[in-house]
Parts: C-alpha cells; sequence; structure tokens
C-alpha cells in the first residue's frame, strides 16, 4: 500500500550558526553559510550557492552579478566565481553581455515549459535503463530521502531534495551525459517551482507520488514505475505552467 508523506513542508527548527548570524545583512553571504562548503573546491561551491540563489529567486532573471561581491560574500577569490560562472554560461543559466558582464538568464514560459519537456524525455529512459541495475541500497538511499522529509523542509530545500531523491533511482543507468541533462533540467524548472510556490505561499511535495514510484522501483516493477513518474511529471508541468503563467500577468504592469 502506497504510503503518503505530508503534502506540505515547514522550516525546520535548527540552531544559527555563527557564519549564518554574521552573514544577515548579506542574503548571498548567508545562503553560503547555509549550505557550507566542506571540503569542495572553490569553483564547485560557488556553483553551487550561485545555481541555488538563481533558483529560490535571490538572484533574479536579468540582474548583473558582480563577481567581486559575490567572492566576498563566498570567503573566496575571484577567480573560482569566475570559473563557476563559465560553467554557468555553457549550461545557459547565465549570459555574458558586453558592458555588463554576467547576467542571470531571463525567465520565460519557454524556458520553463523546455525544461519539463526535457524532463518527460529523459527521465523515464534513465529510470528504465537503471531498472536492471537497481540495487537495495539505491532505494535505501531513495526511501531515507523520503523519510527524511517527514521532518520537514523548508522552501529553499526543496530542489535539493527532490532531485536527490529522483537521481538515486536514476544514477544505475550510468549514462553521464543524460544525468547531467536531467539535472540541468531539474534547476531550471525548480526555478519556476520555487517562483510559483513562494508566490502562493505553499509548498507541495508530491510525496504521494514519490512513494508509489520508489515501490514500483523496489518491487523491480519497471511497467508501474515508469506509469507512476510519467503522470508525475505531466502533472507538475501542467501546475508549474499554469501557476506560472497567472504569476507572470500578474507581474505585468498595469495600463
Amino acid at each position: 500500500m502506497t504510503r503518503s508523506a505530508p503534502t506540505s513542508t515547514r522550516p525546520r527548527s535548527a540552531a544559527r550558526s555563527p557564519a549564518v548570524e554574521m552573514a544577515e545583512g548579506d542574503p548571498l553571504g548567508a545562503l553560503a553559510a547555509r549550505i557550507g562548503r566542506g571540503g569542495q573546491p572553490a569553483p564547485a561551491f560557488a556553483t553551487a550557492v550561485l545555481r541555488r540563489a538563481i533558483i529560490i529567486g535571490l538572484l533574479r532573471g536579468g540582474e548583473a552579478i558582480r563577481i567581486d561581491a559575490v567572492a566576498r560574500s563566498l570567503g573566496i577569490s575571484a577567480i573560482p566565481v569566475r570559473e563557476a560562472l563559465r560553467e554557468m554560461e555553457a549550461s545557459r543559466l547565465v549570459s555574458f553581455e558586453r558592458n555588463r558582464g554576467f547576467v542571470v538568464a531571463p525567465e520565460s514560459t519557454l524556458e520553463l515549459r523546455e525544461s519539463f519537456e526535457a524532463r518527460l524525455a529523459l527521465e523515464p529512459l534513465a529510470l528504465r535503463l537503471a531498472m536492471p541495475d537497481l540495487t537495495s541500497r539505491d532505494t535505501r538511499k531513495a526511501r531515507a530521502v523520503l523519510e527524511g522529509s517527514d521532518r520537514g523542509l523548508a522552501l529553499e530545500e526543496l530542489h535539493a531534495w527532490n532531485l536527490d531523491f529522483h537521481m538515486a533511482l536514476y544514477a544505475p543507468c550510468a549514462r553521464r551525459h543524460i544525468l547531467a541533462f536531467i539535472e540541468l533540467a531539474h534547476v531550471v524548472s525548480h526555478r519556476y517551482v520555487h517562483a510559483t510556490l513562494a508566490a502562493r505561499g505553499v509548498v507541495v511535495t508530491n510525496n504521494q507520488e514519490h512513494w508509489a514510484m520508489l515501490e514500483a522501483c523496489e518491487r523491480r516493477d519497471t511497467t508501474a514505475a515508469l506509469a507512476v513518474l510519467d503522470m508525475h511529471l505531466a502533472g507538475a508541468a501542467e501546475r508549474v505552467i499554469a501557476n506560472y503563467e497567472r504569476l507572470a500577468e500578474g507581474r505585468q504592469p498595469r495600463a
């Protein structure tokens, strides 16, 4: 029987670190402190922070990115920030404009549709290719991600949580380019997911569908797992596109 987890998320109660306290007047620095560098190389850390900042709208479409300011916020030099932006330029998350430097890619309904079209094409392929090599270790990892959401998630964490769950099931396909394309499509689509959920003040995680897909994978029932995944992605695309179009319409200046 499919287990349902909560359909809404709530911020986790956690002690505030000194780094977060110190970065209160610097939103990007505060975000970097929450993410934490750990053992990451500086360019990877900069990429992680900048990607999250774009997803949650801290860096908005069309906004110029000041490399020196970002470097100060992250506590690293400008060189790895520039490396990170070059990598993100290749994936079209930012662009380089003459006289402005690096700029966050603008939002558009076309980009949103394209991201879900990519997910609808690639994620079922990845799952189908993964199923023959899917192990109990993989499904336990995916189950741990879902069980972790029972304790609640902040809206800011939703993208990483959702990506962790899906990739735990797709990783055994061992197609690194397909997995990289899927990860990028998640980044792009969640930029709009976050915007629409933040505007509505509601977070829906669709955990019931996640649980149904996981349990089909645990049974090694490829047909059922793919059916749930197709339904899950198509439903998400329909909701997010409709919500974003309403949001974009509301942002238009009135005559």
